[in-house]
């Protein structure tokens, strides 16, 4: 007898299948959580990009499909400063195939090789040991020191939130998004932003002066963009202000 509202973060299973739905137990699990979804009154999606994929693909109507975003707490993302930033790139991520961070790893790779400074690749994501050692294979195979990449694994809210803080740049890879958070709580802490236009990623941008948005499959290109910004220090310091400032 009561209406009923859900929030619906993203659709990327559908999308691809053969990545998430590989067989037949989590097809099933999926179709059910599917039809569920096709029963509600109202759909509260966090990005425009998500409220088009479910009209498009969803039998629901457009009038029950409402966009409400995303955002972070001010209270704790915030920009402090004084931060001293120091020689890393920091990314929040995760093992899933769709975060891209054998990219990330290429780019850097590349992009060190031509830096002269100590640069290091933090990444911090929930990973295993077996990840890790796969990980530790491809920096093998890209002659790029084991020292310079680093998993931090589970981590507090104060330690991601220093991270953030006192990186340099951060970096957002993946090549689909229901929103791309991460992006904004970087931004919210000041820090200049290179992220890929993939999916809902793109709307966390209010204009390309906070950061930019780059091809989500051309390493060399991100590597490029990783060398151009880290040593543009006006834009890295307009990307600070105008962060802080939205």
């Amino acid at each position: 007898k009561y209406k009923t509202a859900v929030i619906l973060y993203d659709l990327i299973p559908l999308l691809h299948p053969d990545l998430y739905l590989d067989n037949k137990k989590s097809k099933l699990w999926y179709k059910r959580r599917i039809e569920q979804l096709e029963k509600i009154n109202c759909v509260l999606t966090i990005s425009e990009h998500t409220r088009k994929t479910a009209k498009k693909y969803l039998k629901i109507l457009d009038t029950k499909l409402f966009n409400i975003s995303g955002a972070v707490d001010h209270s704790f993302f915030s920009c402090t400063e004084d931060a001293v930033k120091e020689n890393y790139i920091f990314t929040v991520s995760g093992i899933d195939p769709r975060k891209n961070l054998n990219l990330l790893i290429r780019a850097f790779s590349e992009a060190v090789q031509l830096l002269n400074t100590n640069y290091q690749l933090i990444i911090t994501c929930d990973i295993s040991k077996e990840d890790i050692r796969a990980s530790k294979i491809l920096m093998k195979e890209l002659k790029l020191d084991h020292q310079k990449v680093i998993f931090t694994g589970y981590i507090s809210d104060k330690e991601i939130l220093k991270l953030y803080k006192h990186c340099s740049l951060f970096v957002f890879p993946s090549w689909q998004e229901g929103f791309g958070l991460p992006i904004l709580e970087a931004m919210a802490c000041g820090v200049p932003v290179i992220s890929t236009n993939a999916g809902g990623a793109s709307e966390t941008f209010i204009d390309n002066k906070t950061g930019i948005l780059v091809d989500s499959n051309d390493p060399n290109f991100i590597a490029n963009k990783l060398l151009e910004k880290l040593f543009d220090e006006e834009w890295l310091k307009e990307a600070r202000i105008e962060a802080i400032r939205n």
